[in-house]
């Protein structure tokens, strides 16, 4: 509420990620970081985890399975644009090409009176969700962090921001070798109205031996449970590939980041020592 804040949040940036990121943001003498973690959504997915990284009294599904916040659509950006006004009138929410394709003028316009923005990068889930560019992830997380570098940078220097947070809506698994699937789980279950390769929703609870089941109630949804595989296994379903994985609730699916970060404007002579 003092100064412009700026969160952050990029889609499947898991915590070694992070933890790499503050380790480049802390060579910059203008700013200070601190980093802790977080558990994400159970099931670790994108728009449950999105949702809750919104401003919200409640979430639930619709009739669809859909993901509302306070019964508003959440899906996309303008979306979450009227969800974040209404708990924060002088809020905007962006994607990260949005801001960096502006020059310094255009953005100083664009943030003209906006105390909170929500800033939307994706990188790395946009990859290794895909078949054909799952197996270049780590190239993804390596210039997930270079963005949100020069993102920081930009909004520092451009438009006056001080203030960032920086996390993620879910982690994710990634073997050179394919997982191991469960494929001798019957999931013809006519109660399953949601399959991915890491999580079943269902209207009741499942006995599935290697899994584990549990209930959506930390988010006053009683009557949807979520079964996931234990250890790194995946359920036999038709999707993409099967190297990068997220929705269970291993560490690297479920602990995302939150760091913190005071950054000023300017720089302070810097040499390069003599060895």
């Amino acid at each position: 509420k003092k100064q412009k804040t700026a969160v952050i949040i990029s889609d499947g940036f898991r915590y070694g990620c992070a933890s790499e990121l503050k380790d480049e943001l802390d060579l910059d003498p203008m700013r200070k970081s601190t980093i802790k973690p977080m558990i994400s959504s159970i099931p670790s997915k994108t728009d449950l985890g999105m949702a809750c990284l919104l401003p919200h009294e409640k979430i639930r599904f619709n009739t669809k399975y859909n993901v509302l916040v306070d019964d508003k659509p959440c899906a996309s950006t303008p979306d979450r644009q009227k969800i974040l006004e209404k708990y924060h009138q002088d809020s905007l929410a962006l994607s990260y090409d949005e801001i960096m394709s502006l020059n310094q003028e255009n953005l100083r316009k664009k943030l003209k009176n906006k105390t909170l923005i929500y800033i939307y990068h994706n990188q790395i889930d946009a990859r290794g969700d895909k078949l054909a560019t799952q197996n270049k992830v780590f190239t993804a997380c390596q210039e997930a962090i270079w963005e949100i570098n020069r993102l920081i940078t930009k909004l520092t220097n451009e438009a006056f921001f001080a203030n960032y947070f920086i996390t993620a809506d879910h982690g994710f698994i990634y073997k050179r070798d394919k997982l191991n699937e469960s494929d001798k789980v019957d999931l013809t279950s006519k109660r399953i109205v949601e399959k991915n390769k890491r999580y079943l929703l269902s209207k009741e609870k499942l006995k599935i031996e290697g899994t584990f089941n549990c209930t959506l109630d930390y988010l006053d949804i009683d009557d949807v449970y979520v079964t996931v595989p234990r250890g790194v296994d995946v359920f036999k379903v038709q999707g993409a590939g099967q190297n990068y994985v997220h929705g269970g609730a291993s560490l690297q699916e479920m602990i995302v980041p939150m760091i913190h970060v005071k950054s000023k404007k300017g720089s302070k002579n810097q040499e390069f020592v003599e060895l």
